[in-house]
């Protein structure tokens, strides 16, 4: 069994498609999947705080992270494949309603949406968020991927524009973990010329 911890912020359609990607890779591989939390708003807001309701992605961080704390990691991976796929695929309003109906979907209470508006799950989202940073550094950004337990290694990215079919999907898997095992590995990067093809 290999462990992966991947990193979100819901509102990142590259890091949906990774998430799919993951998904589709998980069973096959043998992967054990940990969903992780991250504000790309909190990140660019830096140390200042973010403006009550203004922010559809910072309020579905804190309701994960809320869910994670009385339900684990299967239901915030169960949690984030609904809010992500009404965002992504569905091209649904973003709003509490959004988040509520997700919920109920994932078989959870919907008042855990009222998490959305708590500024006290700030801190449980910015400890997710330098976990990452730690691990992959804070120059990079979602989605990132820590694979392994003892050396954890992690690095951002891959970042696809599609759903690849399964054998394509495996090969990605299978040098992203070699490349993420060698530990004088640091980068490769190339400009994107396409829109996510969500």
């Amino acid at each position: 069994m290999t462990h992966l911890q991947f990193w979100f912020d819901v509102g990142c359609p590259w890091t949906w498609l990774t998430s799919e990607w993951v998904r589709q890779i998980a069973p096959v591989r043998g992967i054990d999947v940990r969903w992780r939390v991250y504000s790309l708003t909190m990140r660019s807001l830096g140390d200042a705080e973010p403006e009550p309701g203004k922010s559809f992605t910072l309020g579905a961080a804190r309701v994960l992270e809320a869910v994670w704390a009385h339900h684990g990691d299967a239901a915030v991976g169960a949690l984030y494949e609904h809010i992500g796929r009404a965002v992504h695929v569905d091209k649904q309003e973003r709003g509490p309603l959004l988040i509520a109906a997700a919920l109920r979907d994932v078989g959870l209470d919907a008042a855990y949406a009222d998490a959305a508006d708590d500024a006290r799950w700030d801190g449980a989202v910015r400890a997710s968020m330098k976990e990452a940073d730690t691990l992959a550094g804070a120059d990079v950004a979602v989605p990132v991927l820590a694979i392994g337990e003892d050396p954890v290694r992690a690095l951002s990215g891959p970042v696809l524009s599609e759903n690849l079919p399964l054998d394509r999907a495996l090969a990605v898997w299978d040098a992203v973990a070699a490349l993420a095992a060698e530990p004088t590995f640091f980068e490769l990067k190339r400009s994107r010329s396409v829109d996510p093809a969500i």
